[in-house]
């Protein structure tokens, strides 16, 4: 099965993003791709040195933190469903999402290009952690486990 790093909060907010009217259902990208009409895993990319600041965040994610507010206020998505930081995970599988196709322009306010990977459906998985990778990759070796494997045969019928 295919697998998309994204970082944290984006990956949190686009697995839960169904789950609000005002929800993140779309990825952005600076590539394309053809690998549209399929369930894809989602991973959390693993932050480099985490825990490097006084406030226990890399500066990395504090801007990321910051940028999940600003975007949320835009798309009108409530506060109180953006993450906490000690409700994320880090380097490993979080859940999946339907990709149902790719565009280069959107009405959602999500939406920043150049182009986005639209979701029709997502839902979160227990954590597996793995080593992530840059664009798709082939997950290999990680236990999803029955449920998710059956939600996803469920959610494919």
């Amino acid at each position: 099965m295919k697998a998309l790093s994204v970082w944290q909060p984006w990956a949190w907010l686009l697995v839960h993003g169904h789950e609000h009217e005002n929800g993140k259902r779309i990825e952005n990208r600076a590539w394309t791709t053809t690998n549209v009409g399929c369930w894809v895993l989602i991973h959390a990319s693993k932050y480099p040195g985490l825990a490097s600041t006084q406030s226990g965040m890399s500066k990395n994610l504090q801007r990321q933190m910051f940028l999940s507010v600003r975007a949320c206020e835009h798309a009108g998505l409530p506060l109180e469903h953006l993450p906490t930081l000690s409700r994320l995970r880090f380097g490993g599988i979080v859940g999946a999402v339907y990709v149902s196709q790719c565009v280069e322009a959107s009405d959602s306010p999500w939406f920043t290009g150049p182009y986005g990977l639209e979701t029709g459906d997502a839902f979160p998985v227990p954590f597996s952690p793995t080593p992530g990778r840059q664009r798709w990759w082939n997950v290999a070796n990680v236990d999803l486990g029955t449920d998710t494997l059956r939600e996803l045969a469920r959610r494919t019928e």
